[in-house]
């Protein structure tokens, strides 16, 4: 067998991670998304009142965790060359593409509408503020799926996870 490539290594720690973590703290933001008191935050307000958006967050909370614990399984696989878990990674990191830009298509259709609502003030650039930063953040998290897919497509790595030609 041949020795496993360095950025296999990583993606299969980095998944791990990743994957622990979706699965430890998706359930505490789901139940903090709905028990937090909403007292005087107008965006967390119209979160909670619309149905659309709550719909979304419990399916996208529910395809979290088990997106969590593929990554997780794909992780470890990765670290013992599984040829399986090459072409789990892959398809987590479009699934993570895809409800990601979904996501964030949806946390516009529902917030810009209350952001336009607002007169101003310190309300107001407080909502765009997270508006932006809630933006950012989904550009940001599109990363790590993007840099896996191409990894994990990139000839060198493939190689890694095909069985050695029968004698």
């Amino acid at each position: 067998m041949p020795p496993r490539p360095t950025s296999v290594t990583v993606f299969g720690v980095l998944n791990i991670i990743f994957g622990a973590m979706a699965l430890l703290c998706t359930p505490v933001g789901l139940a903090m998304s709905f028990l937090a008191p909403a007292a005087g935050n107008p965006i967390l307000t119209a979160m909670r009142e619309n149905q659309l958006y709550r719909v979304w967050t419990i399916i996208g909370s529910i395809c979290g965790i088990i997106g969590g614990g593929v990554l997780l399984a794909a992780g470890i696989g990765l670290l013992r060359l599984n040829p399986w878990a090459r072409l789990v990674s892959i398809g987590y990191s479009i699934y993570a593409i895809v409800f990601g830009l979904i996501g964030q298509a949806i946390n516009l259709m529902v917030l810009a509408p209350v952001l336009k609502e607002m007169a101003g003030g310190q309300e107001a650039a407080a909502a765009i503020g997270g508006m932006v930063g809630g933006v950012f953040g989904g550009c940001l998290g599109l990363i790590y799926p993007v840099l896996l897919i191409i990894f994990m497509t990139r000839p060198k790595i493939k190689a890694a996870f095909q069985s050695p030609p029968s004698l």
